[in-house]
């Protein structure tokens, strides 16, 4: 499947952003702080970023799903489902409010797995993000595109280390899911339209949003570890989310490193995500 799209392969694009005051402040809110607005200047928290950068096509130019048609910056990958994989970021100098940024992103590698539910197309995307002339941030982000499962699989099903120093659950609401995706202007109907992620996609509820669940693991080890300074974020979803049932936030120091192990574990025991923060 991958030879027709591979001319997509080192494909970019270049979207301008700015980090204001009032979106720092709403995403303050959504994570457990106070909404307080922040000064001009102040560094913006880790894993931020997820906030800018969002394709901006206008109504028209989007799909069924809420996505922007595929076929521009993106393959035009005939699989119905798209999802977040996973990413790795490494910040090289804080970003600070009032910062204008420029991403540079570039598609580096398209592969064709088969799984489960058929065909399985990942798409990696390479950005890089300059402020006031200089590289501040670099993430490597995986999407993944899906048919619909042939038949319900079972999920699988993991254990964390028994090892973990702490463990918190969580519940999502709908509410949080519709914030988080305005504050990202991602309009994928799974994490925000219940009958179109019920009827459409077949899920069980609304689809928790990989970024989301990231931040919220990285939020949780700050909290856990407040004096430490992130340089680096590595995760990969494993299992999906939803607004039906709680999950746990949990993690522990990795042995020998400067860094933590993290986890979101799903009420029936499978990893949904798993994620190491380097300081």
């Amino acid at each position: 499947m991958t030879a027709p799209f591979s001319q997509w392969k080192g494909r970019r694009e270049v979207v301008r952003d700015v980090v204001d005051p009032r979106s720092v402040a709403q995403m303050d809110a959504l994570l457990g702080g106070e909404g307080k607005w922040p000064a001009v200047g102040a560094p913006l928290p880790f894993g931020w970023h997820w906030m800018y950068f969002a394709p901006r096509a206008p109504g028209r130019e989007l799909g069924l799903d809420g996505h922007p048609k595929k076929g521009g910056f993106t393959p035009p990958i005939p699989l119905p489902h798209r999802m977040f994989a996973g990413s790795q970021v490494t910040l090289e100098a804080p970003l600070r409010v009032g910062q204008e940024l420029t991403c540079t992103r570039e598609i580096t590698k398209i592969t064709e797995k088969t799984g489960r539910s058929g065909s399985l197309v990942f798409v990696e995307i390479s950005e890089k993000v300059e402020a006031e002339g200089g590289t501040a941030l670099r993430e490597v982000r995986t999407i993944l595109y899906r048919g619909a499962p042939r038949e319900a699989a079972p999920a699988v099903v993991s254990t964390p280390p028994p090892a973990c120093e702490w463990r918190r659950s969580f519940k999502p609401d709908p509410v949080a899911l519709f914030r988080f995706s305005a504050l990202t202007f991602n309009g994928h109907r799974i994490h925000f339209d219940r009958p179109f992620a019920q009827e459409v996609e077949h899920y069980p509820g609304l689809v928790v949003q990989g970024p989301y669940i990231a931040l919220l693991l990285i939020t949780e080890a700050l909290r856990i570890y407040p004096e430490k300074a992130p340089a680096s974020f590595t995760c990969r979803a494993h299992a999906p989310l939803f607004d039906d049932a709680p999950f746990d936030l949990a993690g522990k120091r990795a042995a020998g490193q400067n860094a933590v192990d993290l986890w979101a574990i799903r009420q029936d025991g499978a990893i949904a995500m798993t994620a190491a923060l380097v300081f």
